[in-house]
């Protein structure tokens, strides 16, 4: 937002009172200044004596300048010129001028602060409201209020449903002044009332600011006023309107996303369609990662924040928000050059936070799968390794193997029943034979290798073989066999806490 040298020009007038009709220059005022022989800057204001301008060429006369005292050649320069009374204090109007150009600067900072702090256009509206010292209401296309000033609806009682009154709307529509004026570029008048300005994002009318002073009037002041605060709204409304499309394109986009860690047919169309608005393709590389903040309620508060973290992190990411924690999707296609796990484990240890890590894979197809994967991953890691911050699926494997033998029946039931003989024969007899063939496996079959891991003779060690096979019937050259048995043993080291080093 700029002011204008007509805005200055009328503040200046109230103040001092002009000698001629206000000008009503549009060009912008940045500064004010005293003419030192210096060229001229045209974003800038002068302040003199009428005396002063008398050899001065034609290039002032395009050049914002109050001037104390009839200048000679006024015809000439009564676009850009203001004339204040013989007599004025030069002092005390370059002191006002600045005065008039900070009480704009502040005005711009606060609406802009408005904007900052809340993205709220109702905040914006009443910022500029304050300083323009009119009511205002910002109508969309559909004539509903997107935001409004308290005085107002005090001002239109009948307005306050959220929306223009239904007769209301079938007047105007009758008008064709009304619809002529959708049309309009920058402040126009609206009947005898209302000053206003059309929002337009990329040519299309999308809503109209209307504001009313009491007075009803409106100066060539209040037009450049309106028309640099209309300007700024425009930029305000457009980046509302791409936040919201964009936040509709993601919902779309999450929609699939969510579908398929659920496991549901999205469909090939509706998947395509959903990957475009990212960039994504069908066939790249995908990974899935589970994240597990340390007091989740907080976290849950403040999970935008966590997600757009993690997705500045890693281009070619998003972060499922509307699940349970962060699920945290990896397209390492889009991500290639950066390596992984890059700053994840600084982001997981400054954020007090776990992660577990899928298989990567190629496509979508299986993104329920890998859902799960980084699950298990996390369940698992941190039961094994808990002081870890993060843990891959491709570590615990065997670890998931074992936990889905023994998911239905305890170790002893799916166990080979040859070591129950074993164990049983071992309580009996206090003999060392369940641990001779664990032993035994552990050294892939090599007599001569378990003796010197028992620390027995090779041919005692061979007699307690012979001892097993006859008591077992096990056939300790098949490979199937061998795998239960080793399998087997494993499980009940994992049932009893023990597992082998």
């Amino acid at each position: 937002m700029e002011i204008t040298a007509c805005t200055v020009f009328e503040e200046l007038g109230r103040t001092f009172g002009s000698a001629c009709a206000i000008p009503a220059a549009d060009q912008p005022v940045r500064m004010v200044l005293f003419p030192d022989g210096s060229s001229q800057k045209g974003d800038a204001l002068y302040i003199t004596s009428a005396e002063e301008t008398a050899d001065w060429d034609r290039s002032w006369d395009t050049q914002a300048v109050v001037c104390v005292g009839e200048p000679p050649h006024r015809e000439r320069r009564a676009e850009h010129w203001m004339v204040l009374p013989e007599g004025t204090p030069i002092p005390l109007a370059f002191n006002r001028v600045q005065g008039i150009l900070s009480d704009f600067a502040r005005w711009r900072e606060d609406v802009e602060a408005a904007w900052d702090d809340a993205h709220s256009l109702q905040a914006v509206l009443s910022a500029g409201a304050a300083y323009l010292g009119m009511s205002m209401c910002l109508v969309d296309s559909d004539y509903r209020y997107v935001a409004h000033t308290r005085d107002f609806l005090r001002r239109h009682p009948e307005w306050k449903q959220g929306r223009m009154p239904l007769e209301s709307v079938n007047r105007l529509l009758l008008e064709p002044q009304f619809l002529r004026a959708k049309e309009a570029d920058g402040p126009f008048l609206y009947g005898d009332a209302s000053l206003c300005y059309n929002i337009k994002v990329e040519g299309v009318y999308q809503a109209r600011l209307l504001a009313e002073s009491e007075s009803r009037t409106y100066t060539p002041s209040d037009m450049a006023l309106m028309s640099a605060f209309g300007q700024r709204l425009t930029a305000f409304y457009t980046a509302l309107l791409h936040t919201r499309r964009r936040r509709e394109e993601d919902d779309a986009f999450y929609a699939v996303m969510e579908d398929l860690l659920a496991g549901r047919s999205c469909g090939q169309a509706r998947l395509k369609e959903a990957l475009a608005l990212r960039g994504w393709q069908p066939d790249q590389e995908y990974q899935v990662i589970q994240l597990r903040f340390i007091g989740q309620e907080v976290v849950e508060q403040s999970k935008d924040f966590y997600c757009d973290q993690l997705e500045r992190m890693f281009p070619g990411s998003c972060c499922l928000r509307r699940l349970p924690g962060i699920v945290w999707i990896l397209n390492r296609s889009l991500s290639a050059g950066v390596p992984f796990p890059g700053q994840l484990p600084y982001f997981l240890r400054e954020s007090l936070c776990r992660a577990g890590i899928s298989n990567l894979l190629r496509g979508l197809g299986d993104l329920a799968a890998q859902y799960r994967q980084a699950q298990l991953a996390l369940e698992i890691g941190l039961e094994k390794h808990g002081t870890f911050w993060y843990h891959k699926f491709s570590d615990y494997r065997f670890d998931y193997l074992l936990g889905q033998c023994c998911r239905e029946f305890p170790p002893r039931q799916v166990c080979h029943g040859a070591l129950l003989t074993l164990l049983d024969y071992d309580q009996r007899e206090h003999a060392e034979l369940f641990h001779t063939l664990s032993v035994y496996l552990a050294a892939d079959g090599s007599a001569t290798e378990a003796a010197r891991r028992l620390y027995i003779h090779r041919t005692t060690l061979l007699s307690r073989i012979q001892r097993i096979t006859a008591l077992t019937g096990l056939d300790l050259k098949d490979r199937d066999t061998v795998l239960f048995l080793l399998l087997s043993y494993r499980l009940l080291e994992e049932a009893a806490g023990d597992r082998p080093q």
